[in-house]
């Protein structure tokens, strides 16, 4: 039996081009289902984002002419992210596989082809080839949507600033966003580093090289997130597998090879809008939870929607011993260069800093750390039964201050989630 689909499409005012549009992803659906490659139960949700025009009226007719369609309404905006994790969340219980695209057809839709096609024989080399040139498309994408943004950015968002203390702008009479400095740089962070890596890697190490499981019992596993009899065994061999941030691993290697990857796209997409230099790194920022609740289960033996990895450290829990300089040199070598970071989080106990031989000893690891290329230091120095007491009330500690990411944060002031996301890395690491 083919597996059923579900297509996620979120919606915000887009009465004008979504009668367009919707005909064109019924047309793929149906082929995919003629083909034998679908069920006939896959559907196309749209999710209305709190649309002020006739969004949500168009997808109600839609759904009464075509039993394909169906949608979900958001009592209010809530962005374009939040859209797709709304459409995900209601699709994960009912469908084997979900695809999201934009309402505005702009996205690639023959994708969806290979995508649903390919039958077998599964490699990671196979998964590789499909995952750089679905990462080529979404550098491609988000490149479309940073110049496009830039483009009127001059009119409701002049960079003011910028533009008086920077040469050209002033002198050329444009904004910096649009022709007026000589050079313009942009970030382009990638997540989810260790995530990926992890995964190829235990795919690598126990499905090709132990087979220790095979293709299809492992999709089994993530398509039902390990709750099925036996899930919880594979998710822990999984987990166990050799991970990065272990030492010239498996996963290291795969990590490396991903940031080359990641890095040399970034930098080839920059050829096509001059006077803009797009700047590969890795680094998550505050998204962790919220891009984790975005993908399901995961082949190193991370739960559905559970966070990805911070930045580019590896996932905790899996080494007992801290293992600070594999970690350290890990993530070193996956520094994507061009004047971006790739940040090393780094969690420490006070008792490490006291006398002047420990102190000699951090200062070392500093300058080691930079002169084998990285380019971000994070440091947390907390007590780790501060911080587990802290995080039972955190009303009795009013005053700590906690390194979250690329910014601190008083560990009150944070949700339950990013609580855990801080503690259990100072209890792993500290």
């Amino acid at each position: 039996m083919s597996d059923r689909l579900y297509v996620v499409i979120p919606c915000y005012n887009e009465e004008t081009v979504l009668p367009i549009t919707s005909r064109i992803f019924l047309s793929k659906l149906n082929s995919l289902i003629q083909t034998d490659r679908i069920s006939k139960d896959s559907r196309i949700l749209f999710v209305d984002d709190g649309s002020k025009d006739k969004t949500w009226e168009i997808i109600c007719n839609l759904a009464k002419q075509d039993e394909h369609f169906i949608g979900i309404s958001q009592s209010r905006n809530r962005g374009h992210q939040n859209a797709v994790l709304a459409g995900l969340m209601e699709a994960k219980d009912k469908c084997d596989i979900t695809i999201s695209i934009d309402c505005d057809g702009q996205d690639d839709i023959n994708a969806m082809d290979e995508m649903m096609s390919h039958k077998g024989p599964y490699s990671t080399q196979l998964l590789w080839d499909l995952y750089q040139r679905h990462m080529a498309r979404a550098v491609e994408v988000t490149a479309e949507g940073i110049a496009f943004h830039l483009r009127y950015q001059q009119y409701n968002e002049p960079e003011l600033m910028l533009n008086l203390i920077s040469h050209g702008p002033i002198e050329k009479g444009l904004d910096m966003t649009c022709g007026g400095a000589m050079y313009y740089n942009l970030c382009m962070d990638g997540s989810a580093i260790a995530t990926v890596a992890d995964s190829f890697g235990a795919l690598q190490q126990r499905v090709e090289e132990e087979k220790r499981i095979d293709w299809e019992t492992l999709y089994h596993h993530l398509k039902t997130d390990f709750q099925d009899k036996g899930g919880e065994l594979v998710r822990q061999m999984l987990s166990r597998s050799a991970r990065y941030g272990g030492g010239n691993t498996i996963s290291d290697q795969w990590a490396v090879k991903i940031s080359e990857s990641y890095s040399n796209q970034v930098r080839s997409v920059s050829q096509k809008y001059p006077g803009y230099q797009f700047i590969p790194g890795w680094f998550s920022w505050s998204n962790t939870i919220v891009l984790g609740k975005q993908v399901g289960a995961t082949p190193n033996g991370r739960h559905a929607f559970e966070p990805i990895n911070h930045g580019a450290n590896p996932h905790p829990g899996f080494r007992k011993d801290g293992a600070l300089t594999a970690m350290s040199n890990s993530i070193c070598a996956v520094q994507p260069g061009y004047g971006n970071t790739a940040p090393v989080q780094l969690e420490l106990d006070p008792g490490m800093g006291r006398g002047e031989e420990a102190v000699q000893k951090i200062a070392d690891y500093i300058m080691t750390l930079f002169e084998q290329g990285a380019t971000l230091l994070n440091i947390n120095i907390v007590n780790g039964q501060q911080i587990l007491e802290a995080d039972k009330d955190p009303s009795k500690y009013p005053n700590l201050v906690v390194r979250v990411t690329g910014f601190t944060a008083y560990f009150c002031s944070l949700t339950p989630e990013f609580r855990k996301l801080v503690v259990d890395r100072i209890l792993i690491q500290g």
